[in-house]
């Protein structure tokens, strides 16, 4: 199932989407034997970091591509990004500890059952053969999701305190009238047909102005599903509809029937089921609401992403990688370390340590996921 595989693939790859500039890179000094890096005092599994590059091998099959030849540079970026993703994981593991941000058992299975339920209606046979078609166990599902909590409940930790005030709202409203004016609208009904000859047909029978002869030939021939079955009528707003038709419905009397008009989907019969409504400008107490919401909202995911980029640079002489292992932070990017093709620009910063001079290329990767509640 596609949309199931977007899903893991998504919990797999990178909790936050984010703009990163720095980097480390080193000799890798005290790594535990089975590690391919160290966070601080914590070792990233060979395991791990072997079973992100599996599945995106098997992400890159199911989408018909070829998986990139090792020493290529689109091979070295999915390493890269593997070994990032691995070493964020760490970092927020351990900062969850530092916040008491833990994550339950029956949570992980809650949220289980939730993806179960959307995408297998519950069916357990059919969840079973999904995940060994992409090669996956419910361990590694259950693991991702409760990175994916982790990552939720530490976005609430780190910007609970976030909020905005009304002064900020009021300025905002002020500074983009636009937004929240509503144009001039009214109710009109139409009959949608493919060709002129039809239309013509059919305003010669309606022109006379009788309502319900027109709503029984817009059921019968009218080829607008959203109206037809409702006389045709259809609310519309000045501005919303494609310019011919929006002319002729702003243009018509209370009552009055328009010849046939043709637009890009066809000929359309209209007429004017009610006067036209002035615009109107929504007052700011209306709208304060949904305004603060989205003010907040923002300033939410900024605050977490200040947080994140601080979390990585505070890192940044705490990492250690074996050699063939690097932690490079991205610039800009548009990729997913789980398959599928990418668009990757970056840019070198060097560092200078005690002991040598590191360099890096900055990147930072953009997911989509379409099911989960990860706020960003």
């Amino acid at each position: 199932m596609k949309s199931f595989r977007r899903v893991v693939v998504a919990l797999a790859t990178a909790v936050f989407a984010a703009a990163i500039a720095s980097g480390c890179s080193s000799p890798g000094g005290g790594i535990p034997s089975n590690s391919i890096c160290k966070v601080y005092d914590d070792g990233i599994k060979k395991s791990d970091y072997d079973q992100i590059l599996s599945q995106a091998q098997k992400n890159y099959k199911t989408q018909g591509q070829k998986f990139p030849k090792k020493g290529t540079d689109d091979y070295k970026r999915l390493q890269d990004q593997a070994v990032d993703y691995l070493i964020e994981q760490q970092l927020f593991r351990q900062q969850a500890d530092k916040l008491n941000v833990n994550i339950k058992e029956k949570d992980v299975d809650k949220r289980l059952k939730q993806l179960k339920s959307s995408f297998f209606k519950g069916d357990q046979k059919a969840y079973q053969k999904e995940l060994k078609k992409q090669g996956l166990t419910e361990k590694q599902v259950k693991d991702n999701i409760r990175q994916q909590l982790l990552s939720e409940k530490l976005f609430e930790k780190v910007t609970k305190t976030v909020k905005v005030s009304d002064a900020k709202a009021k300025k905002y409203y002020d500074d983009n009238p636009t937004q929240y004016k509503q144009p001039e609208s009214r109710t009109v009904a139409h009959i949608l047909v493919k060709d002129k000859k039809t239309a013509d047909t059919i305003y010669a029978q309606v022109k006379g102005g009788d309502k319900a002869t027109f709503a029984k030939l817009a059921k019968k021939f009218s080829q607008d599903p959203s109206s037809k079955d409702n006389g045709g009528e259809l609310p519309v707003s000045k501005g919303q509809t494609v310019p011919e038709f929006d002319k002729v419905a702003f243009s018509l009397k209370t009552g009055e029937i328009s010849k046939p008009v043709k637009t890009q989907f066809g000929y359309h019969v209209i007429t004017a089921r009610t006067a036209v409504k002035p615009a109107t400008q929504q007052k700011f107490n209306d709208v304060k609401a949904q305004i603060k919401q989205q003010l907040q909202q923002e300033s939410r995911s900024k605050t977490m992403q200040d947080w994140r980029t601080n979390l990585r640079k505070d890192a940044e002489d705490h990492v250690d990688c074996k050699k063939g292992y690097s932690w490079t932070q991205t610039k800009s990017t548009d990729t997913s370390a789980a398959g599928g093709s990418s668009t990757v620009s970056t840019s070198t910063k060097k560092k200078k340590s005690s002991k040598d001079e590191k360099s890096s290329s900055s990147k930072s990767t953009s997911t989509k996921t379409d099911t989960s509640s990860t706020k960003k």
